[in-house]
């Protein structure tokens, strides 16, 4: 199965694309793939469209998903919050366990970036996923998207426009500003997850090997690990020549979800 196809939330379609492992196999583990910031389903440079057919050839399925207001998604970006972050990954969780390919009980999440926190969020909140890998997340603040001037005019208009070196400008609405001041607490949200979780960071990423040094530290599960790509880059260097930061975190992943799932 590839290519886009459409599953129903509580309030909306959510777009999404499913890989599955070729052949006969019973059923496989699977993966949910989330976006980062102001991105889409298949990421950067189609990195999670590669990284979804490197885990599909080793045996593991995944589905990956536009967030509301991105890719693919209808709606306005500037209505995109924690909420509604929620409510697709958890509707594309259920759809992925429907699957008679998929075992509902081998199930890990992953995301990039912000995406890595709500993939977090999910599993200290949700019961059910095996294991956690985030890319390019780390120690955050609401003022690194929404500066003082940008949260002013999220006050003003209701949303503030944000420019990213790696895409359009984009909008964060004022529900996202406040939903971040309040649940963006990476040290807490890994003390309470009890899957184990692997954190993938690049040494040039501002997010900092430190800071997710930090919320490894604090991890419940003491299984959870760090590893750090030298040379990566926010975008694991996917808007470069450079394949060989990308090649290794996805390595790195798959493993991981071997040992895991």
């Amino acid at each position: 199965m590839s290519g886009t196809i459409y599953i129903k939330s509580d309030v909306r379609e959510i777009p999404v694309v499913i890989e599955l492992p070729a052949g006969e196999g019973g059923q496989r583990p699977g993966v949910v793939m989330l976006h980062g910031t102001a991105s889409h389903k298949d990421e950067v440079g189609g990195s999670y469209r590669r990284l979804a057919r490197l885990m599909a050839a080793e045996g593991i399925a995944s589905v990956r998903l536009d967030f509301l207001g991105h890719g693919e998604s209808g709606g306005f970006d500037g209505d995109f919050d924690f909420a509604a972050a929620r409510s697709d990954l958890l509707a594309a969780t259920a759809y992925l366990r429907s699957l008679k390919e998929v075992d509902p009980n081998r199930v890990g999440v992953m995301g990039w970036s912000q995406g890595g926190v709500h993939a977090c969020l999910a599993a200290a909140e949700e019961p059910g996923f095996c294991g956690v890998v985030t890319w390019a997340s780390g120690l955050w603040s609401t003022e690194s998207i929404a500066p003082p001037k940008i949260r002013q005019e999220a006050e003003t208009k209701g949303f503030g426009t944000v420019g990213l070196e790696w895409g359009p400008p984009f909008h964060v609405g004022r529900q996202w500003i406040e939903d971040a001041d309040r649940l963006n607490d990476p040290v807490k949200i890994a003390g309470q997850i009890s899957c184990p979780v692997l954190a993938i960071i690049g040494t040039e990423d501002f997010m900092t090997v430190a800071g997710v040094e930090s919320i490894i530290a604090g991890c419940r599960n003491k299984s959870s690990r760090m590893y750090v790509i030298p040379g990566g880059n926010h975008t694991m260097n996917s808007l470069t020549l450079d394949t060989r930061v990308f090649y290794e975190a996805a390595a790195a992943t798959i493993l991981w979800w071997k040992e895991f799932l």
